[in-house]
């Protein structure tokens, strides 16, 4: 396992925003996605046309996940990276790893998706997790191919809407997740994973929504996965889609 530490630039990003395309969702008991693909199992979604240029990155090819993971230098402006505690590591190893302990999911048949079996080589990940002026913001990199197949089966149809009702010591808590797939940059990855996740969560008599773009994209031997979490409402999306297109040009020059 890897957790990059670094400082913010103060320098100006060369990087241009897009005008549009994008991909969502939301960190909680219930994860992600949809894919881009021409196959009739696959969730449909389009890349938008817009380009961004992605900032200077510098790996070596063949790296492991620990050098291919973005810099603090290689992130955009604005973005404070945060440490990581060994309680969100586990949460964040579960979320890609599909793991969601004392859940259970409505309909019947419906799961937390995962794009890696439920499996994840933690000592072939690469992680950075910084805050950015609306939330949250977070890029891994595991060299391990994804299994987009499991996560659209998750997330579609009937899976589309789901509840999640989580036990815990503290009580029950029942989260309504919607899954919607968005169009997304141009990217240097041969396939991308975006959705839109809007929760609606009930617990303790109160009730929170929270909102979240996340892409994965498989690129040469390695997945990327880039989430942003709207904390303080939408998320930023140009943001978002600056991080998504710099994560996926490193990853394409490793590989």
């Amino acid at each position: 396992m890897f957790i990059r530490t670094a400082r913010p630039r103060s320098t100006p990003h060369t990087g241009r925003a897009a005008r549009g395309g994008l991909a969502a969702v939301c960190l909680g008991s219930a994860a992600l996605l949809a894919s881009c693909s021409s196959t009739p199992q696959a969730v449909s979604c389009v890349e938008t046309g817009d380009s961004l240029v992605p900032a200077a990155v510098s790996v070596v090819k063949g790296a492991p996940a620990a050098s291919v993971v973005l810099s603090g230098t290689e992130l955009p402006v604005g973005i404070r990276i945060l440490p990581i505690s060994g309680a969100q590591l586990e949460q964040l190893t579960n979320q890609l790893s599909g793991r969601a302990e004392g859940a259970t999911f409505s309909p019947a048949g419906c799961a937390q998706p995962s794009a890696f079996g439920g499996k994840v080589d933690t000592g072939a990940l690469g992680l950075v997790v910084g805050q950015a002026g609306t939330g949250p913001i977070s890029e891994s990199v595991v060299k391990q191919k994804a299994d987009f197949g499991n996560v659209s089966e998750n997330v579609t149809g009937k899976c589309r809407t789901v509840t999640v009702t989580v036990r815990t010591a503290q009580g029950v808590g029942a989260t309504r997740v919607t899954y919607t797939p968005v169009a997304v940059p141009q990217t240097a990855a041969s396939r991308v994973v975006a959705v839109r996740q809007d929760t609606v969560t009930v617990s303790g008599g109160r009730t929170t929504a929270a909102h979240m773009l996340t892409a994965w994209a498989a690129v040469g031997p390695y997945t990327v996965t880039v989430t942003q979490n709207g904390s303080t409402g939408e998320p930023d999306q140009r943001l978002f889609d600056q991080v998504l297109v710099t994560a996926t040009a490193k990853a394409a020059k490793a590989s």
